[in-house]
């Protein structure tokens, strides 16, 4: 949760109602004038009561900013695309007397966040308010800073003065559901992939430890416990599980907006859904326990090398948070660039809209070296134009004996169609 305040020590702006003071002045100037010009007496007594009521609204404008603190509490600074955005202000009033009118104008760059607003505030006491902001768009965010504007009772004079206190917000990637998606495996020795924290032994022995409570007791090993004198257990290798690259493609020729969208929608281009595919796979495998690494393709290429530690799932989604398209780099360049590095201890997911079939080529060429390549096409339904094209490429991705998933977009649909996913 982050903190910040402000306090009464910024400097004040000084303004005034040109149709307020202004105006005032002027009625003074002629009432002077018409005193002047007839010699009445009795105007004297008004000019010298707007005088002092000019005099003191300036004067009160000049206190109306003074000992005003503000803070700003951010209930979390990540949080994911679709879930809110939770800040709390509170507003004080330090001075000994009553703030008639104050005036925030916030200036946050995260869309929908109506912190702005007009209050009263008594004197020495405080205002709290709560804001929560649905976060619609991935991205790193500013909240702040606050000008807070207040004059006197009459509104002749106003002033205003700048509160700092910010904050940044990162909207992390959306979920969306893969679990019809098979994380490719198949080449692998040992069997199936299982999470890290498990009871099931493999056939490999890593070393041993003393007992501890919980530890099943066909772990003991009994040779160890007799020489030591204390109960000692065998501890197992995890089954062998490839080095999983998640390959997003930005190339911007790839990317475009979906065709039917009704209301507003966290997805509405293909890039949001490359991304947030990118990112719940990407999870799934880190959950399981695998080490995943992540391969951007634009015309500056990010690439993240694989872990499996919990510092790699921020490590991905903050880069993924912030991932835009840039530029064109062909997804065959891009496979090519990466087949180096890739072994059969290597699996690779691409995830992408692109309708081209020459990069099916690649393709081919990685899964020759037996390298297990997944593909999962991003599908507009409603896209009546691009219906060949992706046809043929899942066609020519098949024949490399790639497993091809074909991911629909469009209002209400957010997973994997079964009948749409097809296996080699």
């Amino acid at each position: 949760m982050g903190k910040t305040r402000g306090g009464a020590r910024q400097r004040s702006r000084p303004g005034c109602d040109p149709l307020g003071a202004f105006a005032l002045f002027l009625i003074i100037a002629v009432l002077y004038g018409i005193a002047v010009v007839n010699d009445w007496e009795a105007i004297d007594r008004l000019i010298i009561a707007l005088t002092l009521l000019l005099f003191l609204s300036w004067v009160w404008s000049r206190f109306s900013l003074q000992r005003i603190g503000l803070r700003r509490e951010l209930m979390a600074d990540r949080v994911r695309a679709g879930e809110e955005v939770t800040e709390r202000l509170t507003l004080t009033n330090h001075a000994a007397l009553p703030k008639l009118w104050i005036e925030l104008r916030d200036y946050s760059t995260l869309p929908q966040h109506q912190v702005s607003r007009a209050m009263h505030i008594r004197r020495k006491q405080s205002v709290t308010w709560q804001v929560q902001t649905p976060a619609l768009r991935r991205g790193k965010y500013r909240l702040g800073p606050i000008v807070v504007a207040s004059g006197d009772p009459l509104g002749l004079f106003s002033r205003q003065k700048s509160l700092p206190g910010s904050h940044e917000v990162l909207v992390l990637p959306a979920t969306v559901d893969v679990s019809t998606i098979r994380l490719p495996a198949d080449q692998l020795s040992g069997g199936d992939v299982v999470a890290r924290i498990t009871s099931a032994t493999s056939p490999s022995i890593a070393g041993i430890r003393e007992y501890v409570t919980g530890d099943p007791l066909n772990r003991i090993s009994w040779s160890a416990t007799a020489r030591r004198g204390a109960l000692m257990v065998k501890e197992f290798e995890p089954d062998p599980a490839a080095d999983l690259i998640v390959l997003v493609d930005l190339n911007d020729e790839a990317l475009r907006g979906i065709s039917e969208i009704h209301g507003e929608t966290i997805l509405d281009s293909t890039e949001e859904y490359a991304v947030s595919i990118a990112a719940s796979l990407v999870e799934r495998a880190l959950h399981e326990g695998r080490r995943v690494g992540l391969v951007i393709n634009r015309a500056m290429p990010v690439r993240i090398l694989a872990e499996s530690s919990q510092r790699q799932w921020l490590r991905i989604f903050e880069t993924l948070a912030v991932a835009t398209s840039f530029g064109h780099r062909s997804l065959q360049e891009a496979i090519a660039a990466e087949s180096s590095r890739l072994s059969r201890m290597t699996t690779l997911v691409i995830v992408t809209a692109t309708r081209d079939t020459a990069w099916s080529d690649a393709v081919r060429g990685l899964t020759e070296r037996r390298i297990p390549v997944s593909v999962v096409l991003i599908d507009d339904p409603w896209d009546s134009s691009g219906d060949s094209g992706i046809d043929l490429l899942e066609q020519a991705l098949l024949e490399t004996r790639a497993t091809v998933i074909r991911y629909p977009t469009g209002p209400g649909v957010m997973q994997p169609a079964g009948a749409g996913t097809r296996r080699s």
